[in-house]
């Protein structure tokens, strides 16, 4: 089983977003058998989707227009691709920032024969664990932003990251890190792009930046989007090229 995480410490790069689209991704896509662990113990954004998504399709009972009680769903077009697709959901669990029960459950999921694990972190670097459970991980994806105080934050993050698991960890699970592009402005200066990814390819070499550019668009923050019991809707797959950026993803997650 491998172990991918996207990790940043900004917030408001999407983190938790990505996660449940790469996750609905593998699982309903590609057919494969995930776990995603929400270890954001303060915001629990994934968890609190999934019982949003549930909700939707969840049958509730409600009186028609000749007073007869019938079961409705909030959203009809939701459950009935619900169950045509006959999606089992992947399992979605809390837990604490820690690495021990981490790694407990990443075991089980391992035994149960799961295929990948996906890790929801928030950017708490003051935690003692934090480098631990980067370091559990097969593949971490990392976002950038263009803007000058994104940029420094997520590239300082980025640095220490691989210095902190690579130079000193050597226990470290890690196989490759990947950079990305994310809510990228077509209309910044080449200029300055062009000295961001200087930086890049000369302070982190081993680094490797996607080629696709996640744009900045509002598809990915749809609730039919980034839904976490159906696959990314393709009505927004072509915005911002969230589809090849997320078929990207997936190419480089199976060289691991």
């Amino acid at each position: 089983m491998e172990v991918i995480s996207v990790v940043g410490q900004k917030g408001g790069c999407g983190k938790t977003t990505m996660t449940i689209l790469l996750a609905s991704t593998l699982a309903y896509k590609y057919k494969k058998k995930v776990a995603v662990l929400d270890c954001d113990t303060l915001q629990q954004s994934l968890t609190k989707s999934r019982i949003n998504d549930l909700a939707l399709i969840t049958p509730y009972e409600a009186v028609d227009e000749n007073g007869k009680k019938v079961k409705m769903v909030q959203d009809g077009v939701m459950f009935k691709q619900f169950k045509e697709q006959n999606i089992k959901p992947y399992d979605i669990v809390r837990c604490k920032e820690n690495v021990d029960d981490i790694i407990s459950y990443l075991v089980r999921k391992d035994e149960e024969g799961c295929d990948y694990a996906l890790l929801d972190l928030p950017g708490n670097v003051d935690n003692t664990d934090y480098f631990r459970i980067v370091s559990l991980c097969s593949i971490v994806f990392l976002p950038f932003i263009v803007d000058s105080l994104d940029f420094d934050s997520n590239f300082a993050f980025a640095k220490h990251t691989h210095q902190r698991i690579f130079e000193v960890n050597e226990d470290c699970n890690l196989k490759k890190m990947y950079g990305y592009w994310t809510k990228f402005d077509e209309t910044c200066r080449p200029l300055v792009f062009q000295s961001y990814c200087e930086k890049i390819k000369n302070e982190l070499p081993d680094l490797e930046m996607l080629q696709f550019r996640l744009g900045n668009t509002k598809a990915v923050g749809n609730d039919k989007c980034r839904n976490t019991l159906l696959p990314p809707n393709k009505q927004f797959l072509g915005y911002g090229k969230l589809g090849p950026i997320l078929n990207e993803m997936y190419e480089k997650i199976k060289m691991i």
